[in-house]
C-alpha cells in the first residue's frame, strides 16, 4: 500500500472519542482541513501504555512505583516525560477518589455510528461495580483540555451515550471522563525530570450529566457537516496527490487496529 493510499485509507478510519470531536468545525471547509491535519499528521507518541497502567491501579491496585517501572522502555522515548506526568497525576487524584472495586466488569468494544461505512470507536478505560451499580471511566491524556468547544463537549457526551452508556447495563449507572490538563501551578518540589517552574497536572472530571446532551436534530447537522467535510477533503488529498506530494514508491505497512484509535476510550 503505497502513502497516497494508506491516507486515503485513513478517511474511512476515523480516531476515537474527542479525537474525533475535535475534527468537528460548525463548516464543512474548516472542518476538511482538520481532517487532512489529522490524516496527514504522524503523532510522536500516545497515551496508550499509561492508559493500560491506569487500569491496573483501579482493577488490580499497583503502586505508582510499578507503574512508574512499567513505563520505562515502552513506546516513543520522546513521550515517556508526558506518560509519567500522566501517572502520577493519575495517583494523586485517585487516592483521593479511591475507586471501591477490584472486580472490572467485561464489556465489548462499542461504535457511534456516522454513517453507513463510518464507525468512531468508544471505549471506557474499565467499569467497575460501585455501590450496586456500574461505573464507567474513561480516560484522556491530553496536555490541553480547553481546545474542545462546549458544542464538542455536548457531541462527546451524546455520543458516548448512544453508543455506550444506552446500553441497558450503564443506563442507570454512573459515568466520569478523566482529563489531566497541564496548569501553570508552582509544584512544592521537582520530581525527576519535572522542574520545578514546569506547568502540572490538574485532574478535570467530567460526571455524566455535567454537559446536556444535542438534539437529535442537532447531531443529524454536524454530521452532516463531517461528511460534507470529509468529501472535501478527499479532494484536496487528491489534489495534493496530482501536485506530486505523494510518492507511489512509498510502501508504508498496514497499521494496527489500536493505532487509528487515538489517545481517549482505548482499550488496547
Amino acid at each position: 500500500m503505497n502513502q497516497f493510499e494508506k491516507t486515503l485509507k485513513k478517511l474511512d478510519r476515523p480516531p476515537a472519542g474527542p479525537n474525533f470531536v475535535r475534527l468537528l468545525a460548525e463548516e464543512p471547509l474548516r472542518t476538511a482541513k482538520n481532517i487532512v491535519s489529522l490524516v496527514l499528521g504522524v503523532p510522536p507518541f500516545t497515551y496508550k501504555d499509561s492508559y493500560s497502567l491506569m487500569r491496573d491501579r483501579i482493577t488490580l491496585g499497583i503502586t505508582l512505583e510499578t507503574a512508574l517501572k512499567g513505563i520505562e522502555g515502552r513506546g516513543s522515548p520522546i513521550g515517556r516525560k508526558h506518560n509519567r506526568s500522566l501517572l502520577r497525576a493519575f495517583f494523586d487524584w485517585e487516592k483521593e477518589r479511591k475507586y471501591s472495586s477490584l472486580n472490572p466488569i467485561g464489556f465489548e468494544q462499542a461504535y457511534y455510528r456516522v454513517s453507513r461505512d463510518i464507525l468512531v470507536p468508544i471505549d471506557p478505560l474499565t467499569v467497575i461495580r460501585e455501590k450496586g451499580k456500574f461505573t464507567s471511566v474513561f480516560a484522556c491524556g491530553w496536555n490541553d483540555v480547553d481546545c474542545l468547544s462546549t458544542l464538542q463537549r455536548r457531541f462527546l457526551r451524546t455520543m458516548t451515550e448512544d453508543a455506550f452508556l444506552s446500553l441497558t447495563d450503564y443506563q442507570d449507572g454512573q459515568a466520569e471522563f478523566l482529563f489531566f490538563p497541564k496548569m501553570k501551578i508552582q509544584p512544592l518540589e521537582s520530581v525527576d525530570d519535572e522542574k520545578e517552574n514546569d506547568p502540572v497536572r490538574v485532574p478535570e472530571v467530567w460526571q455524566r450529566n455535567d454537559y446536556a446532551m444535542l438534539s437529535k436534530a442537532e447531531m443529524t447537522e454536524l454530521i452532516q457537516i463531517y461528511l460534507e467535510g470529509r468529501s472535501m477533503a478527499r479532494d484536496i488529498l487528491h489534489g495534493m496527490a496530482k501536485s506530486g506530494k505523494f510518492s507511489d514508491e512509498v510502501e508504508i505497512e498496514n497499521e494496527e487496529p489500536e493505532q487509528r484509535q487515538g489517545d481517549f476510550f482505548d482499550r488496547s
